[in-house]
């Protein structure tokens, strides 16, 4: 039996056509999977935070003493000076003692007489009108005459320091603008309420 030659040519294409069907698997076409997209990671959303409440600070109240003080009271001031230089001790006993009642300096003593308003006291030329021994008339105080007696004493009263201390502290009053037995006044401008006047102690104008 005669064998077959095959022609170069066809052997080639032979072999062509036998790598390409093991390529491609027998001439069938291979679709490829598709590839399952990887499940996306979740986004973390922040947790908001909670705003802080403000803490509401408490209202302190104005302490009625310190508005006071913030706020004071003008104290009126009346210089005065002696129109007569014996009553120079028994005006600065009668100015300690209202300054010291009042709690502030309502007069002081000019003893020259040469600042702005200046009150004079001294003593009446004659017999004064007045209760309290005592007036304030026309920017000047006016005692009474030195000569004048007391009840209780056959001695003149300006003879007595305590006696004249209390009479210059009575026309005191009248410049703040107290009158003789008011009520309300204190017990220096009252002389009807002494057992005598002018009496012989007044440690303060509303005490013995």
């Amino acid at each position: 039996m005669k064998e077959r030659v095959v022609p170069a040519a066809a052997s080639i294409a032979i072999m062509t056509l036998a790598l390409y069907s093991a390529a491609c698997g027998d001439g069938e076409t291979t679709t490829p999977t598709p590839t399952a997209p990887a499940p996306a990671s979740p986004t973390l959303v922040a947790s908001p935070t909670a705003a802080p409440t403000p803490t509401a600070l408490p209202t302190v109240a104005a302490s009625p003493t310190a508005a006071a003080q913030a706020s004071p009271t003008p104290c009126p001031q009346y210089p005065l000076t002696p129109a007569v230089g014996a009553l120079a001790a028994n005006l600065n006993q009668a100015i300690a003692r209202w300054n010291q009642w009042i709690g502030c300096a309502v007069f002081a003593l000019d003893p020259t007489g040469t600042q702005p308003g200046v009150i004079a006291v001294d003593f009446a030329p004659a017999e004064i009108q007045d209760n309290g021994w005592a007036q304030f008339s026309g920017g000047t105080v006016y005692l009474a005459p030195p000569t004048s007696l007391p009840p209780n004493s056959a001695q003149p009263y300006a003879n007595d320091f305590d006696m004249l201390t209390c009479v210059v502290m009575h026309g005191l009053g009248h410049i703040l603008g107290y009158q003789d037995d008011a009520t309300g006044a204190p017990l220096i401008m009252r002389p009807l309420s002494w057992a005598w006047w002018p009496p012989s102690s007044c440690s303060t104008p509303d005490s013995p």
